[in-house]
């Protein structure tokens, strides 16, 4: 408890900086993280969450197949700091990515996953506290080795 406010700090910076990159980049097709503006509830946020905006960013790639989805978090993890993950969780020092379609939606069929509103090219982003630019290195490889499957 002694950290809380300086590690929510680093949430904070690292989700918003996260959400920066990816919001105009060409590979990503839409972004949720509700201290951006494109985000449909972003002045109900302002009001309600005015200590900041978390470190959960969720996001669509421009990807074909799951093959570039996982080209793209393989290269994220190569790149991360040495023990992130693949994980459903929402918060930890280390940055915890997943496909939301396999990870927390693996039992259901693309027409269950379709239904629900769940895309195949949805993935769920705990940015943790590591420096920012750990991160944005990170989601760079990510972004380079989709962007190098999409031409092939």
């Amino acid at each position: 408890l002694e950290t809380l406010e300086q590690r929510n700090a680093l949430f904070n910076r690292n989700g918003m900086v996260t959400a920066q990159l990816l919001a105009d980049h060409p590979l990503v097709r839409q972004l949720w993280y509700p201290g951006h503006l494109s985000h449909p509830d972003y002045e109900v946020a302002t009001r309600q969450m005015p200590g900041g905006f978390g470190g959960v960013v969720s996001f669509r790639l421009r990807a074909r197949d799951f093959d570039e989805v996982a080209a793209f978090i393989d290269a994220f993890l190569e790149a991360a700091p040495e023990g992130s993950y693949i994980g459903p969780s929402f918060g930890g020092e280390l940055p915890l990515i997943s496909s939301v379609p396999m990870v927390s939606h693996f039992g259901q069929t693309a027409e269950e996953r379709a239904e629900r509103g769940i895309p195949d090219d949805l993935i769920r982003l705990s940015v943790g506290t590591i420096p920012a630019e750990d991160l944005l290195k990170a989601l760079q490889a990510g972004l380079s080795a989709l962007g190098a499957r999409a031409k092939g």
